[in-house]
């Protein structure tokens, strides 16, 4: 009877063991550490940056237009695009629209940068930050929606836009940094919300068409230069005693 009753305690602990060993297996499978992956699909390259998320960080310099997708598939993988790495579509001269799907929260700096017949881009309300000179050298570009996810724009984002006529920023932005809008010479009006507390040098600098801008009271810092060669201030009627004001805000 111990004998019978030893086999079966043993045969119990070996089943409890077994079934442990094979949970544990499929725990660490599923749990594992991503393998780093570089891949292309179509006419984009793509990297991972989790175990189910990837960055867009290369595009073929012939494409003519991006409708990317939120999701996409790599060796029965489904990955989540999350952001639009650093100079990914730079200098695709052909490019003339862009949709940036929901769920990217990152476009990286120099990421559209000189795409001289981009026209239009909608930007999604999950990106969060814009990087420096994301869309320099746009010079077709006409018009932006920022969406109020943004809450940075990064250094000369918009540098050299010419053909860009008017741009809202953001309530969630809270400061316009140097060389954001510089040389957009085609910019009539700028609306800048409350939230905002400076802005940089040269912002707005070279901007000549620009004959309207509000400037909330709570700006505390206007950086050198950031309205020099505008409409505003080529204006003699915005110049007292050597000073120039806009809307009774004092700039230089």
């Amino acid at each position: 009877m111990k004998k019978n009753l030893l086999t079966l305690v043993l045969l119990v602990s070996s089943l409890t063991l077994l079934l442990s060993a094979c949970g544990e297996k499929k725990t660490n499978k599923a749990n594992a550490a991503y393998e780093f992956k570089e891949f292309t699909i179509g006419q984009y390259t793509f990297v991972t940056t989790s175990a189910r998320e990837v960055a867009l960080i290369r595009a073929d310099q012939s494409i003519t237009s991006a409708e990317l997708s939120s999701t996409l598939s790599y060796q029965d993988i489904t990955y989540t695009l999350t952001s639009i790495g650093n100079s990914a579509f730079m200098d695709c001269s052909a490019l003339t629209s862009v949709t940036i799907p929901n769920g990217v929260t990152r476009i990286g700096d120099y990421a559209f940068a000189w795409c001289q017949s981009l026209t239009s881009v909608t930007i999604p309300n999950s990106v969060t930050s814009i990087g420096g000179c994301t869309f320099e050298g746009c010079s077709s570009l006409t018009s932006v929606t920022i969406p109020n996810s943004v809450t940075w724009i990064g250094y000369g984002a918009f540098r050299g836009c010419e053909s860009l006529t008017s741009v809202t920023i953001p309530k969630s932005v809270t400061s316009i940094v140097d060389l954001a809008f510089v040389g957009c010479s085609s910019l009539t009006s700028v609306t800048i919300p409350n939230s905002v507390t400076s802005i940089g040098d040269d912002a707005f600098s070279g901007c000549k068409s620009l004959t309207s801008v509000t400037i909330p009271k709570g700006v505390t810092i206007i950086g050198y230069n950031a309205f020099e060669g505008t409409a505003l201030y080529e204006n003699p009627a915005n110049w007292e005693n050597g000073a120039l004001y806009i809307n009774d805000c004092l700039i230089k």
